[in-house]
C-alpha cells in the first residue's frame, strides 16, 4: 500500500510526499517528513500516523491550528480524499493498494484536480494482468499485458495534453476502438431520478453502419450493479434486429453519480472477448476522472465550494471561536443567521456549514436577496407556472426546489420586501411552497441559511422587517468580526491569497517581508476580507520581481502614526482610509466603494456613521 500527501496550495504546489507505516511529522523542522517553510507553521505542526487499518491525523497543540476539509481538528481519522491545511499549504491525502484493479481508490491518482484546476501528480496504475501472479511466463498473457500498459499510458497523456477539457472523453474513446475490435464506443450518465441516462460521449469507428440504439436495460444494470457486463444482444436498427457484442464497464464519481463505459461490435463482423472487457475495466477509472475533471457542469456531483472561495482562514480567539460554532451547528438542520459586514466571508460560513452537515451531498444554492428585482424575487424563490405573467414562456423552478436535499443560503436577508417576507415565513414554517401562478402546494426538504449585514433588531423596530421572520431564522446565530478586529490573522490570510495567486499567475513568489506584514496588520480594513484578497492580488499582479515588499502595497496608503503620538482608534483609521479612497477617486462613491472592496450600500452606511454623507471635508 502507498500513502501519499499531494500539495494543492501553497509555495510548493505539485509535491508528492509518500509516506511510511507509522509516524509522520509536518512542521518546519527539518527532521519532518513534511517539511513546510512557514513562520505560520510550527516547528511540529501535525502528525500523520499511517496503519495497515487506517489512517490518523493529530494537531500537536500548534499555534495556529491544522484544518481538516475547511474546519479546525486536533485529532481525527483520514479518509480517501481529505483535505489537510496547515498555514498557507493545502495537502491532497491518497492512498492506493497495488493488489487492486479498477476501483476510483486504487486505479488512479488525481491528475488535475476539479476545483483548483491543478496538475497534480501523474497516474498509477496497478495493472498487472492474471499471467503475472501465474507459475511461469505465458508470452501471449506478456505481449497482451504491455499493450494494456501502453494503452494505459496513452490514457494519461490525454489528460495531461488536453487543450480543451470537452475533447478527453473523446480522446478515450478513440484509443479505445484502436485497441479493440469494437465499431462504437460510448460514455453514459446515469442521473437521478429515474435514472435517466445521458450520453456525455459518443465515437464510431469510420465506415461502420448507422448507429442502432444503445441497449439501455444492459447499462441500467450494470451502473446498478456495479459490475462489468460481456453479453450478446438484439438490438434493433436499420434492416431489422442484428446481434452485437456489448461489453459495459461501470464506475463512479465521488458525489453518488454513476456511469458506464460502453463498446459494442456487430457479430459478423467481429467478436468482444474478455480481455476486451478487461480493457474498458482499466480504462473506466480514467473515464470517471475526466468526468470529474473535465465534463460540463451539468455533469459533475456538486463541488464543495467554487474556485476562489476555500477554508476558512484565522486562528485569532474571535475566529477560533466562530470556527467551534461551525462546527457545532454543521450537523443540525438548525436554521442558522450569519451576521457580519460586507466581505467578511458570511458564504464562506454558511458553505462550511453545508460541506460538514448531513445534507452535503445535496446542493448547495446561493441567493443574494438584495440583487434580484423586487417584482422578481418571488419567482425566483418560489418559481412560477408557464403564463402566470408577460415573459413567463415555461415554467421555473424556483431556489427552494432547486436546493431540496440540500441548502438554501439567503444572503443579504434583510433586502427581502415585506410582502415576500409573509410568504418566506409561511414557507419556513410549513416546509411547503407554492409556484406563482401554481394551485399546488410542493413539499420541499431543505435547510435555510441566512446572512446580513444590517442590524435586524433595528429594522424590525422600524417595521422594515417582520418580527415572527427574525425569530425564525435566528434559531442559531454567528457573528463574524470585521477584519480589523483580528488584526492576528491578516499575516496568514495574506499569504493564503498569495499562494493562490502564485499559482494562478503561474509564478513563484518569495513571500511577504516582516515590514509588509507589519504595514497589512495596521491597515483598517474597510472591506474586510475581500479588501485584502483584491490588495494582495492587485500588488501580485504588478509586481516586478518575485518579492513584494511595501512598495508594492503602497496604494494602501495607511494612516501614519509612531512619532510618539497615541495610537488612533480603529474607528478613526476606517474613517481615514475611506476618507482616502474617497479623494483619489474625486468622491466618486461607486469607484470608492469597489477600491475598498466593499458594496456601495455598505460605504454610504459608513459615511453616515462618520460623518460624511455630506460631501468633502478636511482630513484633521
Amino acid at each position: 500500500m502507498k500513502v501519499q500527501i499531494v500539495v494543492e496550495d501553497g509555495p510548493d504546489a505539485g509535491a508528492t510526499y509518500e509516506l511510511s507505516l507509522g509516524e509522520s511529522y509536518i512542521g518546519r523542522e527539518d527532521d519532518c517528513a513534511i517539511r513546510i517553510d512557514d513562520e505560520q507553521v510550527s516547528r511540529r505542526q501535525a502528525r500523520i500516523t499511517v496503519r495497515e487499518k487506517g489512517f490518523l491525523l493529530e494537531d500537536l497543540q500548534s499555534k495556529n491550528g491544522t484544518f481538516l476539509n475547511g474546519l479546525p481538528v486536533e485529532r481525527s481519522p483520514l479518509k480517501w480524499g481529505d483535505r489537510i491545511r496547515v498555514g498557507a499549504t493545502s495537502f491532497l491525502f491518497l492512498f492506493f493498494r497495488d493488489d487492486k484493479v479498477g476501483t476510483e481508490k486504487d486505479a488512479f491518482r488525481v491528475v488535475r484536480d476539479a476545483t483548483s484546476s491543478t496538475v497534480m501528480a501523474a497516474v498509477k496504475v496497478a495493472a498487472s494482468p492474471a499471467a503475472a501472479r501465474k507459475k511461469g511466463p505465458d508470452p501471449a498473457e506478456r505481449e497482451r499485458a504491455a499493450e494494456f500498459g501502453n494503452l494505459l499510458q496513452s490514457f494519461r497523456e490525454v489528460i495531461q495534453a488536453a487543450k480543451d477539457p470537452r475533447r478527453v472523453p473523446e480522446g478515450f474513446l478513440r484509443k479505445i476502438l484502436a485497441a479493440s475490435p469494437a465499431e462504437r464506443s460510448a460514455i453514459f450518465l446515469l442521473e437521478d431520478p429515474g435514472p435517466t441516462i445521458r450520453i456525455l460521449a459518443r465515437l464510431s469507428r469510420p465506415g461502420a453502419a448507422a448507429d442502432p440504439p444503445f441497449p439501455q436495460a444492459l447499462l441500467l444494470q450494470a451502473g446498478r450493479e456495479g459490475r462489468g457486463l460481456l453479453a450478446r444482444q438484439r438490438i434493433e436498427g436499420e434492416g431489422g434486429p442484428k446481434t452485437h457484442w456489448v461489453a459495459c464497464a461501470p464506475f463512479r464519481i465521488p458525489g453518488g453519480m454513476a456511469g458506464v463505459l460502453y463498446a459494442d461490435t456487430h457479430e459478423s463482423e467481429k467478436v468482444l472477448l474478455r480481455d476486451d472487457l478487461r480493457l474498458l475495466t482499466l480504462a473506466a477509472p480514467f473515464v470517471a476522472l475526466s468526468v470529474l475533471s473535465f465534463a460540463a457542469p451539468a455533469a459533475r456531483p456538486p463541488a464543495p465550494a467554487p474556485p476562489d472561495e476555500d477554508d476558512l482562514i484565522g486562528s485569532s480567539p474571535a475566529f477560533r471561536e466562530v470556527l467551534r460554532t461551525v462546527s457545532a451547528v454543521a450537523p443540525t438542520d438548525a436554521t442558522v443567521l450569519v451576521h457580519g459586514e460586507s466581505g467578511t466571508g458570511k458564504e464562506l460560513v454558511a458553505r462550511a456549514i453545508h460541506r460538514s452537515s448531513p445534507r452535503r451531498e445535496g446542493p448547495f444554492v446561493p441567493v443574494n436577496c438584495g440583487a434580484i428585482p423586487k417584482d422578481l424575487i418571488e419567482s425566483e424563490l418560489f418559481g412560477h407556472e408557464r403564463g402566470t405573467f408577460t415573459g413567463a414562456h415555461a415554467r421555473r423552478i424556483g431556489c427552494f426546489e432547486r436546493a431540496t436535499r440540500g441548502t438554501l443560503f439567503l444572503d443579504e436577508i434583510a433586502e427581502l420586501p415585506l410582502d415576500c417576507q409573509v410568504k418566506m415565513l409561511r414557507s419556513l414554517e410549513s416546509r411547503k411552497i407554492q409556484r406563482l401562478g401554481g394551485g399546488e402546494e410542493i413539499p420541499v426538504d431543505v435547510r435555510i441559511l441566512a446572512a446580513t449585514n444590517k442590524d435586524l433588531e433595528a429594522a424590525v423596530a422600524e417595521g422594515l422587517f417582520r418580527n415572527d421572520l427574525y425569530f425564525r431564522i435566528r434559531v442559531l446565530e454567528i457573528t463574524l468580526p470585521p477584519l480589523r478586529e483580528r488584526p492576528d490573522d491578516i499575516p496568514a490570510l495574506a499569504d493564503y491569497c498569495l499562494g493562490r495567486l502564485a499559482r494562478k499567475l503561474g509564478r513563484r513568489f518569495k513571500g511577504l517581508d516582516d515590514a509588509t506584514r507589519k504595514i497589512l496588520a495596521a491597515y483598517p480594513w474597510p472591506g474586510n476580507v475581500r479588501e485584502l484578497k483584491n490588495a494582495v492580488e492587485r500588488a501580485a499582479v504588478l509586481a516586478r520581481d518575485d518579492s513584494l515588499g511595501p512598495e508594492d502595497f503602497a496604494f494602501l496608503k495607511p494612516p501614519a502614526g509612531g512619532g510618539g503620538e497615541p495610537a488612533q482608534s480603529l474607528a478613526e483609521s476606517e474613517r481615514r482610509a475611506i476618507l482616502a479612497a474617497l479623494e483619489r477617486t474625486g468622491w466618486n462613491k461607486t469607484a470608492a466603494a469597489e477600491a475598498l472592496g466593499i458594496d456601495r450600500t455598505t460605504l454610504y452606511d459608513k459615511l453616515k456613521a462618520y460623518g460624511l454623507a455630506a460631501g468633502k471635508v478636511e482630513k484633521g
